[in-house]
């Protein structure tokens, strides 16, 4: 199938087109004027020539030569042309050469016999295959001879016979300049109608391969500039569309992967569960009937690995089944010293060292304290593990940068930092970078700060900034607008 002409192409034409049309009737106007102008200016050089010329220059050949040459047109003085027909054949003086002068004695013959009492021979007139425009008028001269004309008046028709060569001179002449100027204005056109659609067409062209590869599948859509405001915002619009796919498409596949992974979540919680729990209650069993001091540690740890293990599955099931948060207001500071004195154990074994710093221009919080407390849990927990050797861990609280009382709660440690290519990675489900993790924790806690309207992000610190990682989840503060 043909393609059809590019914008570019039809722009072009249609200016030039446009240009040529115009230019084109307007010279055809100017030449039917100038044959107009012509004609008028031939009839009034007749009338002219028929008030100043006296009735003896129709006998001198001289004179009518000279006549010829100042009206530029053959020059013809007919007498004895009368109306109703007989009498002779009508007197011709003429510049005109025999054959033509005979022919038109022959016209005149034809005109003499008309009823009218002053036949006129007006328009055009071919003699010898010569074309003419005859201009013609009467006059009454009186008689050369008063004896033989009896002292009447003669009348005398007096005929300008223009070749119709010279009136279409005159009309191409008129119309010449203005049939050049349409030629060189339609191409001046032409180049104009490129040269504009080189600045609309080119963008649109540009933008039209984009969505072509978006629709592709690259939705890294990047609109160039130029092409005039309306095209500028078109391809801005195509780059706000293009982005919005783009993260349609990455949260359709991170709901898929979630859909999946709660699938798995689930079973694994449901053939873990009761095992555990069994266990957990023969441990304490035992632990409760132990006398001896060491073995009763001994089943204080595997009671606290046994509790670890149980905060896994929680974690899963909370992933795989996420119950909706009941919001109430929650005193932050209050929430983190609880964690804390919770997994003081924990801490002191890992050596690592727990410190909170919490600004009192932080207020309360709109959330649900038990999802809250789960969030803590997993960030205290992985700064902990980050630290295999020991450590630092310093919990913050503060107003959230933004203002409309959101707060920050900040977790940070002292360990080697997250690498930057794995910031977004690991809250991605069972993407783990430790020997004993599900991977689930960090994904569980994004959601539940999603739920709440707030965020939980990472800075993920390391060698180039000398500081260690730091988990900021950001939460509406008690009386500020839900998101």
């Amino acid at each position: 199938m043909r393609r059809p002409l590019g914008l570019g192409t039809r722009l072009a034409l249609a200016f030039g087109g446009l240009f040529l049309a115009v230019s084109l009737i307007t010279a055809g106007l100017a030449a039917w004027r100038a044959g107009l102008a012509a004609e008028a200016l031939y009839r009034g050089r007749m009338a002219s020539l028929v008030q100043s010329i006296p009735p003896s220059f129709v006998s001198n050949p001289d004179i009518l030569a000279r006549t010829k040459a100042l009206v530029g047109a053959e020059v013809a003085s007919v007498r004895g042309l009368s109306a109703g027909g007989g009498g002779s054949a009508p007197l011709i003086d003429t510049t005109l050469p025999e054959a033509e002068r005979a022919e038109l004695q022959r016209h005149l013959s034809a005109y003499g016999r008309s009823p009218r009492p002053e036949p006129r021979l007006d328009g055009p007139l071919t003699l010898a295959g010569r074309r003419f425009q005859v201009f013609s008028a009467w006059r009454s001269d009186p008689p050369l001879d008063a004896e033989a004309a009896g002292g009447r008046s003669v009348p005398r028709l007096t005929l300008l016979l223009v070749p119709q060569a010279e009136i279409d001179r005159v009309r191409r002449a008129a119309a010449a300049p203005i049939g050049w100027t349409a030629l060189a204005g339609a191409l001046a056109a032409v180049f104009l109608g490129f040269l504009l659609a080189r600045t609309v067409a080119r963008p649109l062209g540009e933008l039209a391969g984009e969505a072509g590869r978006a629709a592709g599948g690259e939705l890294a859509f990047r609109a160039a500039p130029g092409g005039g405001r309306e095209v500028e915002e078109l391809g801005e619009s195509l780059e706000r569309m293009s982005a919005a796919l783009v993260a349609a498409r990455e949260e359709l596949v991170r709901s898929e992967r979630m859909a999946v992974a709660g699938q798995m979540a689930a079973a694994m919680a449901h053939e873990v569960r009761n095992p555990l729990t069994s266990a957990k209650m023969v441990v304490e069993m035992e632990l409760a009937d132990e006398k001896r001091p060491e073995a009763a540690e001994r089943l204080r740890a595997v009671l606290e690995e046994l509790a670890r293990l149980e905060l896994v599955v929680d974690e899963m099931v909370s992933f795989a089944r996420p119950a909706p948060p009941v919001f109430a207001r929650v005193e932050l500071p209050a929430l983190v010293e609880e964690v804390l004195a919770f997994m003081r154990r924990q801490l002191e074994h890992a050596h690592v060292v727990a410190r909170t710093e919490f600004d009192p221009a932080a207020g309360a919080a709109r959330a649900d304290r038990n999802k809250v407390k789960q969030v803590l849990v997993n960030l205290v927990l992985n700064a902990m593990q980050a630290q295999p050797r020991g450590g630092e861990i310093v919990v913050r609280i503060r107003p959230a940068a933004g203002g409309g009382g959101r707060l920050l709660l900040e977790v940070s440690d002292s360990g080697p930092g997250i690498r930057p290519e794995e910031v977004e990675k690991i809250f991605a489900p069972f993407y783990t970078t430790k020997s004993g993790g599900a991977g689930l924790g960090l994904a569980v806690s994004r959601r539940i700060a999603e739920e709440h309207g707030g965020s939980l992000s990472c800075d993920g610190g390391g060698a180039a900034t000398g500081r260690g990682a730091t988990f900021r989840v950001e939460l509406p503060g008690w009386g500020a607008p839900a998101s």
